[in-house]
């Protein structure tokens, strides 16, 4: 099999496939944040940072818009997170693409002092057993680790009611480090896909998604050194799994039928225009075909044990 260069932009699905592709990156110290980033070997002098695509579907999430600040951190703005969990539901695609990124630890713990690197943590699935990956990005950047970054606004749609501006002080600001971008994938007149950005707060557990993410080494202050999954974009990729279980659920809630009345609407505008797509050739949101639904048919037997797993999760989700 012909080696697939580790580039500025790599899928895990693809580089997977082929031995010692760890080797083929290396280590930058960067000061702007403070932290360690993976970058192509061959890169020279170049300082593009190694991103990494990945699907999978929503287990878990905590993303915004931001209408409450946690109580627990109400003091500790800094902390405050964006978050989401997807799993596989054990294909293989996904837990190579898992397995790619355990390879890649005995080669970064070697570059720092021994017994001084955390291991990543891998959760598992408690209704497949499955594995898990837990992707974040911190809403704010401390001014004494990027010093030289600059502050840019929040999106209405991150901070509609200001509350993550009003925390904004002279020791955290927010950077274009701690920027997501959110996007849903469609298809043109062509039959390709295209994509156009959108709103976090559509996103739903079991949802499809491609995320792109970067591996980032940060000391800690115990001096250990961690290295953490850091998403820059979420792309929804198929809501189907996540709408037909939203339609079971409402098919088996519904009760008797009730006697019709006269319906009370309010008047409306509506309409939209699409803007802001962006060519799956773009560097920031690029399409990874290899665990696409659309691509991979399933029988009806599978898809209903996806729907029963995706609905365990959404269960979990409720009772948390």
């Amino acid at each position: 099999m012909a080696e697939t260069p580790v580039e500025a932009v790599t899928y895990l699905q693809e580089i997977s496939k082929q031995d010692n592709w760890q080797h083929q990156l290396r280590i930058t110290y960067t000061d702007n944040p403070v932290s360690w980033r993976l970058m192509p070997i061959n890169s020279g002098d170049s300082a593009e940072e190694i991103v990494f695509t990945i699907q999978g579907f929503i287990a878990e999430k905590t993303l915004p818009p931001v209408l409450h600040l946690p109580l627990q951190l109400e003091n500790q703005p800094a902390l405050l997170t964006q978050q989401v969990t997807i799993t596989g539901l054990n294909t293989a695609p996904f837990e190579r693409a898992v397995s790619a990124i355990l390879d890649l630890f005995p080669v970064l713990y070697r570059q720092f002092p021994d017994g001084q690197f955390d291991p990543l943590i891998i959760k598992r699935c408690p209704i497949t057993d499955g594995r898990m990956l837990t992707f974040s990005n911190r809403y704010f950047t401390r001014r004494k680790d990027g010093p030289a970054l600059e502050a840019i606004d929040f999106p209405a749609d991150i901070d509609p009611l200001g509350i993550l501006k009003a925390r904004i002080s002279t020791s955290i600001i927010h950077t274009q480090e701690n920027e997501v971008e959110y996007y849903m994938r469609l298809t043109n007149s062509e039959g390709l896909p295209t994509f156009q950005k959108t709103s976090p707060q559509t996103f739903r557990i079991g949802d499809l998604v491609q995320l792109q993410f970067s591996l980032v080494i940060y000391q800690k202050r115990t001096n250990q050194f961690i290295c953490k999954p850091i998403f820059y974009s979420l792309a929804s990729i198929n809501q189907e799994f996540a709408n037909r279980l939203v339609l079971k659920q409402v098919m088996g809630s519904m009760g008797p039928t009730s006697p019709k009345r006269a319906a009370i609407r309010p008047k409306r505008k509506v309409g939209y225009e699409v803007t802001d797509t962006a060519s799956p050739a773009d560097k920031r949101v690029r399409f990874d075909g290899e665990m696409d639904l659309d691509k991979n048919k399933v029988d009806n037997n599978e898809e209903d044990g996806r729907i029963h797993t995706l609905t365990g999760f959404k269960n979990m989700s409720i009772n948390q």
